[in-house]
């Protein structure tokens, strides 16, 4: 999973919803902030921890892709402020479309968890 739960989208208000979409690197939730990976070999891995052991790291990009690399092949290891979110969805979402997005958003019943 590359992304947020969209289960509080519902009690979220229109506003927030707008920011979280529009600007997602206003309010990053620290589960969701970019890792960046430097290398031994001088190659950067960007993305979200989704496994930390003693030998690896388990990282995945914004493509969905996980990679797992050797701890001991990197040089620096440096969490950023930034959403793993493309940040402009702003160019790409007319008026109209962020609408119908947040009246879909707002529209669904959480689901009920055992």
């Amino acid at each position: 999973m590359i992304g947020p739960q969209l289960d509080g989208a519902i009690v979220r208000t229109i506003d927030r919803l707008c920011e979280d979409i529009l600007w997602p690197n206003r309010n990053v939730d620290e589960a969701f902030r970019i890792t960046n990976v430097l290398m031994e070999d001088g190659e950067t891995i960007s993305g979200l921890i989704l496994d930390r052991t003693d030998s690896s790291l388990e990282i995945v990009d914004q493509a969905g892709k996980s990679q797992r690399v050797a701890r001991g092949e990197i040089e620096q290891e440096k969490v950023s402020k930034l959403s793993l979110m493309p940040g402009n969805f702003e160019e790409l979402i007319n008026d109209v479309e962020l609408a119908s997005l947040i009246g879909y958003m707002k529209s669904q019943q959480p689901a009920n968890k055992p």
